[in-house]
């Protein structure tokens, strides 16, 4: 008896291992990455770079543009001025399954780090959700 419930312990433990270990090389669902045409999203390409390149000469014009003005937005104001794009031009658009109405958009311009720009696209309304140095997909 003893016997038996060791090894049914320990085959569980082995499967609980497999079962992990499968889990952690498949992304969540709602972190899988949909890479999109930038013409279908021509709207919130050109919303992206024509926010990007507000700052630092217009904050005010910048700040309307965001969703919610907290550390998120000042953490943007800061790269953006760390890292200021004159002529930023789109290199790819994507989304997560999670939550189709934010739209990423990298942008590169010469002598900056490439940013994603999250766009929400509320139907009649664009507005920018986050600004972050880009984390490139690896071929």
């Amino acid at each position: 008896m003893k016997k038996s419930l060791l090894l049914l312990l320990i085959l569980i433990a082995v499967a609980a291992c497999i079962f992990a270990n499968s889990c952690r090389s498949q992304p969540l669902p709602s972190r899988q990455r949909e890479n999109l045409e930038l013409t279908e999203y021509a709207k919130e390409v050109e919303f992206a770079q024509k926010a990007v390149v507000l700052v630092p000469g217009q904050l005010n014009k910048f700040s309307r543009l965001w969703q919610s003005r907290g550390d998120v937005y000042q953490s943007a104001v800061q790269l953006l001025k760390e890292h200021p794009v004159k002529s930023p031009q789109a290199v790819c658009a994507y989304r997560f399954a999670s939550n189709p109405k934010l739209i990423s958009v990298v942008l590169e311009d010469s002598g900056t780090p490439p940013l994603a720009v999250t766009v929400w696209n509320g139907g009649s309304q664009l507005l920018i959700t986050d600004v972050n140095l880009a984390e490139m997909e690896k071929q």
